[in-house]
């Protein structure tokens, strides 16, 4: 579907020839991403109406993430902090999504890299609600709040999963990234989907040391 998608593309944009573009691979796995972070902002919009892979997800691997989903959709329409609360209450099914969408990005050329983190951290796929806990400490709460969901992951894929979620809140996006050096939120900020579940764990336990 995205192969044709992006060959119609490129016929309206008179640029048949990029087709045969060794770099095709890259634009069109850029198209996967954006679905899958489609598929995340519109959770509670396809349930019922189409496919969408974050509730295909949660429904074979997570059940748990699946009945609470069923059990509060009809609330979550209704909240302004729905996709926080999904975050937290369906951090399995999410971070599984986001690895594929992590993955893919990790196979791109520079420019395709750089397009697809620009892209994401403009994504407003996360509402925070600074009553939803104390704001000093949202990354403190955050983290025990969800680890004890995640305990197939390694403690450095939840810590990962963490840093992944924050930077993609305005808020604690600022937070996060004057908590740390230079060259540390140059990284973030510009290198997030590339950067190793090590590499974001370590990030976070220095700045909950602090």
């Amino acid at each position: 579907m995205q192969e044709k998608l992006l060959e119609l593309r490129c016929v309206l944009a008179n640029k048949e020839d990029a087709m045969y573009s060794i770099q095709i691979p890259g634009w069109l796995d850029i198209m996967r991403v954006v679905q899958i972070y489609d598929d995340i902002q519109d959770m509670i919009i396809d349930d019922g109406l189409q496919d969408n892979l974050v509730l295909s997800i949660a429904y074979h691997y997570f059940p748990d993430e699946w009945n609470w989903f069923c059990g509060n959709k009809s609330k979550l329409s209704l909240q302004n902090e729905q996709y926080l609360l999904l975050s937290l209450y369906m951090p399995c099914s999410l971070q599984h999504c986001m690895q594929l969408a992590a993955d893919k990005i990790k196979t791109m050329n520079w420019e395709q890299q750089k397009i697809m983190h620009y892209l994401l951290l403009k994504n407003k796929y996360i509402i925070y609600r600074e009553n939803f806990f104390p704001k000093d400490d949202f990354l403190f709460n955050f983290y025990w709040h969800v680890k004890n969901r995640m305990d197939h992951l390694s403690p450095e894929a939840i810590k990962s999963f963490v840093i992944d979620i924050c930077l993609h809140l305005k808020e604690t996006r600022s937070e996060l990234l004057t908590s740390v050096d230079f060259s540390t939120a140059y990284q973030l900020r510009y290198n997030l989907f590339t950067l190793s579940p090590q590499e974001k764990a370590f990030i976070l336990d220095k700045v909950i040391a602090n």
